[in-house]
C-alpha cells in the first residue's frame, strides 16, 4: 500500500476534521496533548497513514512535525487553540471547511478508523490518553519481541513510574479487548 503524502495544508485539514469530530465528555478536552495521543492511536495502531514520526517524550509518543502543523494549523484559521483553565481546547477554525475539503477521500477512506479510535478515547484526559498511548508505543517497538502483560508492564513502569501498576494494567487489558494490543501468552 502507498503511503500519501499530505501536504502541509492536507494535513492542517486533518486537525480540523479532528477537531470536529471530537466530542469529549467535561472536563475532558481536545488539547494538543489529547491529539498528540489520537493521532499516534490512529497511527500506529490503525495504519492511517498521517505520515508523522513519533518519539518517546515525558508525556508519551510525540510528534515536533505535528507539533509545528498544530501552530500553523491555527495560523491559518484551520481550527482556533484557546487556553483553559485545565490547559488548551482546540475547536474548529473560520477556514476549517476549506480545509477539510482538500482531504475528502482520504477522511472518506479512513473515516471508519477514526470514529472507532474517538469512540475508543474520546472520553480520556491528557493522563488516561497517555498511559495508553504510551502502552502502544511500546507494543509497537518491541514489534519483534514476544511481548506478555508482564512485560509490557515493566517497560511501561521503568519509563514513568509515576503510574501505578493497577492503573497500568486496567488500561492495557482495556487495548488488548478492543484490539488495539495483542499479547502473547
Amino acid at each position: 500500500m502507498a503511503i500519501p503524502n499530505l501536504s502541509p495544508f492536507e494535513n492542517y485539514g486533518i486537525i480540523a476534521y479532528l477537531s470536529g469530530k471530537f466530542t469529549p465528555t467535561p472536563p475532558t478536552q481536545f488539547g494538543k496533548t489529547a491529539l498528540q495521543k489520537i493521532i499516534y492511536i490512529l497511527q500506529g495502531s490503525c495504519n492511517v497513514p498521517l505520515n508523522y514520526h513519533f518519539e518517546f517524550f515525558t508525556h508519551g509518543p510525540y510528534s515536533r512535525k505535528l507539533s509545528n502543523d498544530l501552530e500553523l494549523a491555527e495560523y491559518n484559521r484551520a481550527i482556533k487553540i484557546n487556553k483553559e483553565e485545565m490547559g488548551t481546547n482546540i475547536s474548529q477554525g473560520e477556514k476549517s471547511e476549506e480545509f477539510i475539503s482538500l482531504v475528502h477521500d482520504f477522511i472518506s477512506k479512513y473515516d471508519n478508523d477514526i470514529c472507532r479510535v474517538l469512540a475508543d478515547f474520546g472520553g480520556y484526559n491528557a493522563k488516561e490518553l497517555e498511559v495508553r498511548a504510551t502502552l502502544i508505543f511500546i507494543y509497537n517497538y518491541f514489534k519483534n519481541e514476544k511481548k506478555s502483560r508482564e512485560k509490557l508492564i515493566d517497560i511501561f513502569i521503568s519509563s514513568k513510574p509515576y503510574f501505578g501498576t493497577a492503573e497500568i494494567g486496567r488500561a492495557l487489558d482495556e487495548l488488548v479487548q478492543k484490539n488495539y494490543v495483542i499479547l502473547e501468552n
